[in-house]
Protein backbone atom coordinates (compact mmCIF):
# COMPACT_ATOMS: atom_id res chain seq x y z
CA UNK A 1 0.00 0.00 0.00
CA UNK A 2 0.96 3.30 -0.81
CA UNK A 3 2.47 5.00 2.39
CA UNK A 4 0.36 8.22 1.38
CA UNK A 5 -2.86 6.28 2.10
CA UNK A 6 -2.03 4.17 5.03
CA UNK A 7 -3.96 7.01 7.28
CA UNK A 8 -6.44 7.26 4.82
CA UNK A 9 -7.04 3.38 4.97
CA UNK A 10 -6.77 3.32 8.75
CA UNK A 11 -9.42 5.76 9.23
CA UNK A 12 -11.46 4.27 7.14
CA UNK A 13 -11.25 0.87 8.80
CA UNK A 14 -12.13 2.54 11.53
CA UNK A 15 -15.18 4.15 10.60
CA UNK A 16 -16.11 0.12 9.54
CA UNK A 17 -15.96 -0.74 13.24
CA UNK A 18 -17.71 2.40 14.75
CA UNK A 19 -20.33 2.38 12.18
CA UNK A 20 -21.09 -1.36 12.94
CA UNK A 21 -20.92 0.07 16.74
CA UNK A 22 -23.38 2.63 16.57
CA UNK A 23 -26.22 0.47 15.27
CA UNK A 24 -25.15 -2.41 17.17
CA UNK A 25 -27.97 -3.20 20.34
CA UNK A 26 -30.92 -0.36 18.93
CA UNK A 27 -34.19 -1.77 18.75
CA UNK A 28 -35.53 -2.00 14.87
CA UNK A 29 -37.53 1.08 15.24
CA UNK A 30 -35.53 3.12 16.54
CA UNK A 31 -33.45 3.10 13.51
CA UNK A 32 -36.23 5.19 11.78
CA UNK A 33 -36.47 7.73 14.50
CA UNK A 34 -35.53 11.75 13.25
CA UNK A 35 -34.40 13.54 16.21
CA UNK A 36 -36.60 16.52 16.09
CA UNK A 37 -37.81 15.30 13.37
CA UNK A 38 -35.58 17.19 10.91
CA UNK A 39 -32.79 15.25 11.26
CA UNK A 40 -31.76 12.34 9.69
CA UNK A 41 -32.63 8.75 10.92
CA UNK A 42 -30.11 6.49 11.46
CA UNK A 43 -31.13 4.07 8.72
CA UNK A 44 -30.78 7.04 6.68
CA UNK A 45 -27.11 8.07 7.24
CA UNK A 46 -25.66 4.35 7.29
CA UNK A 47 -27.11 4.64 3.36
CA UNK A 48 -25.69 7.90 2.56
CA UNK A 49 -22.66 6.00 4.23
CA UNK A 50 -23.05 3.24 1.47
CA UNK A 51 -23.42 5.45 -1.44
CA UNK A 52 -20.30 7.47 -0.32
CA UNK A 53 -18.37 4.65 -0.35
CA UNK A 54 -19.44 3.78 -4.01
CA UNK A 55 -18.92 7.44 -4.92
CA UNK A 56 -15.21 6.89 -3.62
CA UNK A 57 -14.77 3.34 -5.72
CA UNK A 58 -16.06 5.42 -9.00
CA UNK A 59 -13.85 8.45 -8.19
CA UNK A 60 -10.74 5.81 -8.77
CA UNK A 61 -12.16 4.52 -11.69
CA UNK A 62 -14.87 1.75 -10.59
CA UNK A 63 -17.85 2.50 -12.60
CA UNK A 64 -20.09 -0.37 -10.12
CA UNK A 65 -23.05 1.96 -9.10
CA UNK A 66 -25.04 1.39 -5.94
CA UNK A 67 -29.12 0.68 -6.64
CA UNK A 68 -30.81 2.90 -4.29
CA UNK A 69 -31.18 5.61 -6.85
CA UNK A 70 -31.24 9.02 -4.86
CA UNK A 71 -33.26 7.96 -1.58
CA UNK A 72 -29.51 8.42 0.39
CA UNK A 73 -28.38 11.56 -1.82
CA UNK A 74 -27.08 14.76 -0.08
CA UNK A 75 -30.41 17.27 0.67
CA UNK A 76 -32.56 14.55 0.03
CA UNK A 77 -35.94 14.58 1.56
CA UNK A 78 -37.13 11.35 3.61
CA UNK A 79 -39.64 9.83 0.65
CA UNK A 80 -42.22 8.42 2.24
CA UNK A 81 -43.59 6.70 -0.15
CA UNK A 82 -40.71 5.10 -0.86
CA UNK A 83 -39.40 1.53 0.48
CA UNK A 84 -35.92 1.93 2.00
CA UNK A 85 -33.86 -1.14 2.35
CA UNK A 86 -33.23 -2.18 6.38
CA UNK A 87 -29.98 -1.56 7.94
CA UNK A 88 -29.02 -5.21 8.07
CA UNK A 89 -29.34 -4.51 4.21
CA UNK A 90 -27.62 -1.67 4.22
CA UNK A 91 -24.81 -3.26 6.19
CA UNK A 92 -24.35 -6.42 3.46
CA UNK A 93 -23.58 -3.81 1.10
CA UNK A 94 -21.33 -1.74 3.09
CA UNK A 95 -19.13 -4.66 3.48
CA UNK A 96 -19.20 -5.31 -0.40
CA UNK A 97 -18.41 -1.93 -1.44
CA UNK A 98 -16.20 -2.04 1.32
CA UNK A 99 -13.88 -5.24 0.10
CA UNK A 100 -14.10 -3.06 -3.48
CA UNK A 101 -12.63 -0.36 -1.83
CA UNK A 102 -10.20 -2.08 0.05
CA UNK A 103 -8.96 -3.79 -3.19
CA UNK A 104 -9.16 -0.40 -5.31
CA UNK A 105 -6.90 1.23 -2.67
CA UNK A 106 -4.71 -2.22 -2.61
CA UNK A 107 -3.76 -1.24 -5.97
CA UNK A 108 -3.95 2.05 -6.30
CA UNK A 109 -1.09 3.86 -8.31
CA UNK A 110 0.48 7.16 -7.01
CA UNK A 111 0.00 8.71 -10.67
CA UNK A 112 -3.98 7.37 -10.65
CA UNK A 113 -3.60 9.30 -7.00
CA UNK A 114 -2.03 12.03 -8.45
CA UNK A 115 -4.84 12.81 -11.62
CA UNK A 116 -7.40 16.04 -10.79
CA UNK A 117 -10.38 15.02 -9.73
CA UNK A 118 -13.67 15.41 -11.88
CA UNK A 119 -15.28 16.75 -9.16
CA UNK A 120 -14.73 19.72 -6.92
CA UNK A 121 -14.81 19.08 -3.14
CA UNK A 122 -14.32 21.66 -0.84
CA UNK A 123 -11.07 20.25 -0.15
CA UNK A 124 -7.87 22.35 -0.85
CA UNK A 125 -5.59 19.07 -2.54
CA UNK A 126 -7.62 19.01 -5.85
CA UNK A 127 -6.32 15.33 -6.74
CA UNK A 128 -8.33 12.48 -6.48
CA UNK A 129 -6.20 11.66 -3.37
CA UNK A 130 -7.74 14.96 -1.91
CA UNK A 131 -10.97 13.88 -3.11
CA UNK A 132 -10.85 10.45 -1.37
CA UNK A 133 -9.12 12.07 1.63
CA UNK A 134 -12.54 14.63 1.58
CA UNK A 135 -14.75 12.02 1.35
CA UNK A 136 -13.00 9.89 4.56
CA UNK A 137 -13.70 13.00 6.56
CA UNK A 138 -17.32 13.40 5.17
CA UNK A 139 -17.86 9.60 6.19
CA UNK A 140 -16.40 10.38 9.91
CA UNK A 141 -18.57 13.22 10.29
CA UNK A 142 -21.49 11.20 9.86
CA UNK A 143 -20.10 8.64 12.57
CA UNK A 144 -20.51 11.57 15.12
CA UNK A 145 -24.16 11.61 13.76
CA UNK A 146 -24.49 8.08 14.36
CA UNK A 147 -22.84 8.81 17.66
CA UNK A 148 -25.07 11.90 18.47
CA UNK A 149 -28.33 9.81 17.57
CA UNK A 150 -27.55 6.97 19.26
CA UNK A 151 -27.19 9.55 22.46
CA UNK A 152 -30.49 11.03 21.89
CA UNK A 153 -31.86 7.87 21.53
CA UNK A 154 -30.81 6.67 25.12
CA UNK A 155 -28.11 4.23 24.14
CA UNK A 156 -25.00 4.32 25.38
CA UNK A 157 -22.55 6.60 24.11
CA UNK A 158 -20.26 5.45 20.83
CA UNK A 159 -16.38 5.92 22.25
CA UNK A 160 -14.93 7.22 25.11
Amino acid sequence: MKAVLENIVGSLKLNSVLLKQSIKGMNPEDLLVRPGNKANSVQFIVGHMVISRYDMCQLLGNPEKHSYGKLFDRGEDIDKSAEYPTVKDLLTEWDKVTSKLTDILNNVTDEKLSEKSHIDFPFPDKTLLGGIAFLTYHETYHIGQLSYNRRILGYEKLVG
